[in-house]
């Protein structure tokens, strides 16, 4: 058949691809619990293996646009044909389990953006609250303070101690 072999790469990268991707998710769910509960010393360890995953990711991310340029030369199917029309050259088995495989990587990158996005979420509402609590702490360093040659400078800095239980 033509394009099996091509499809078959792309099935076995995409299955790759699907399990890094759930990783980096199941790691984000862990620094969500260490952020919110203010747990730093586990977050290290774990954002070391969160940057070695994202290379790898990436990495297989290339390699699947590579195998996909592949089936689609392949089948003979034109530059800008979507992943579905692309399919329609496989065989219906094979076409399910691509089609199964593209869902659930779909599914893993908006699992993954969900993540991010509440611990975005959460880290700026922390920060503005940290914010307007200084904000009101220590008036006379509110707004923007001006240098000389019209730079936007910071107000003089002192030694601050925060009790981290804030």
């Amino acid at each position: 058949m033509n394009g099996y072999r091509e499809a078959q790469a792309l099935k076995d990268v995409l299955e790759k691809e699907t399990a890094l991707l759930e990783a980096l998710s199941e790691n984000e769910r862990q620094i969500q619990l260490l952020v919110m509960s203010r747990n730093w010393s586990d977050l290290e360890p774990i954002l070391k293996e969160m940057s070695g995953r994202a290379e790898e990711i990436a990495a297989t991310d290339s390699v699947r646009h590579t195998h996909y340029q592949a089936l689609k030369e392949a089948l003979g199917c034109d530059a800008d044909a979507g992943f579905y029309d692309v399919l329609e050259g496989v065989s219906l088995a094979l076409r399910r389990e691509l089609s199964e495989l593209y869902r659930r990587l779909k599914i893993a990158v908006s699992q993954v953006r969900s993540v991010t996005g509440g611990i975005d979420a959460y880290v700026a509402s922390t920060v503005a609250t940290m914010r307007d609590v200084l904000g009101e702490l220590y008036p006379d360093q509110k707004g923007r303070i001006y240098s000389r040659s019209g730079r936007a400078t910071r107000a003089d800095e002192r030694a601050m101690v925060l009790d981290r239980h804030l």
